[in-house]
């Protein structure tokens, strides 16, 4: 994990059971903003939630590349879409290819679904 993020999280770890789908969800608090991750079926999705339809997804894309995932979550204003991106390179750090799951808010309680569909 970078400097920025090691010197500015506190961290507060929830654990949460999602009745309905028995998936486990690990929330991690920030002072600016937070990342959940979504530990479903022995894999662990990070989610990032926007209330715009844009944002730069910087918690997002720091998790991703301190770690070996390579599919994510966004929940957000927007339509529904599949995005293979890379994350920005930042001090030679970055570049890591993964796949976004797009999904609009309304979606929320459906994203087991969305998970064992498109990921």
């Amino acid at each position: 994990m970078d400097q920025y993020y090691k010197s500015h999280i506190e961290i507060t770890l929830t654990l949460c059971q999602n009745i309905s789908k028995n998936a486990l969800t690990l929330c991690r608090n920030t002072i600016k903003n937070a990342l959940t991750l979504c530990i479903y079926k022995g894999r662990i999705y990070p989610i990032e939630v926007k209330s715009g339809s844009t944002g730069r997804l910087r918690s997002l894309h720091s998790y991703i590349d301190n770690s070996d995932c390579t599919c994510a979550i966004r929940l957000y204003s927007g339509k529904f879409s599949i995005d293979e991106l890379k994350t920005p390179i930042v001090n030679g750090i970055g570049g890591k290819k993964f796949r976004l799951l797009n999904l609009p808010l309304y979606c929320t309680a459906k994203i087991n679904e969305y998970i064992d569909e498109f990921l």
